[in-house]
């Protein structure tokens, strides 16, 4: 099985207890949540993002690759190309942290009002963010965004 492939599965394992632990939360704040790893693999180093625009759908996208060079006696190390694209990862890394202050909020006031709502109306069953979820979701990779898919096997995935 292909590295990007495994790292789907932790993804969505990822977003879904985000989804468990602020089940109250509001699903178009939940949208706005997105997940940043890392893949190195030969020489190649790339950036990825993970997450869920709609019901039952995750989108992996590559946000960008770098070649390092694997001959280091002559290299050129692309220390500035590298120190921007972990300066920009700071910056989405800090987009997702506000996302999830956001999403925390929604829950707590989501809860709030169903735990107010559900003394006068016992049977009223809240719409919770764990809903959103499916057994069999679709991920989608964007093949665009990737300049070279030699090495990438984006039929590869089992979801």
């Amino acid at each position: 099985m292909e590295d990007h492939v495994k790292a789907g599965y932790g993804l969505v394992a990822m977003l879904n207890e985000i989804a468990y632990t602020y089940n109250f939360a509001s699903f178009d704040v939940f949208t706005t949540v997105r997940i940043f790893f890392n893949h190195v693999k030969n020489n190649k180093l790339r950036f990825w993002s993970f997450e869920m625009p709609s019901l039952g759908l995750y989108v992996l996208n590559l946000i960008n690759s770098m070649a390092i060079s694997d001959n280091c006696t002559s290299c050129e190390l692309p220390v500035e190309s590298l120190c921007i694209e972990l300066w920009n990862l700071r910056t989405m890394l800090q987009q997702t942290v506000t996302a999830l202050t956001n999403l925390r909020q929604s829950y707590i006031v989501n809860q709030r009002v169903y735990n107010r709502v559900h003394r006068q109306f016992p049977d009223l069953m809240p719409t919770l963010l764990t809903g959103s979820l499916r057994i069999n979701p679709k991920v989608k990779l964007d093949v665009d965004c990737i300049p070279s898919t030699d090495e990438l096997v984006t039929n590869s995935s089992l979801f």
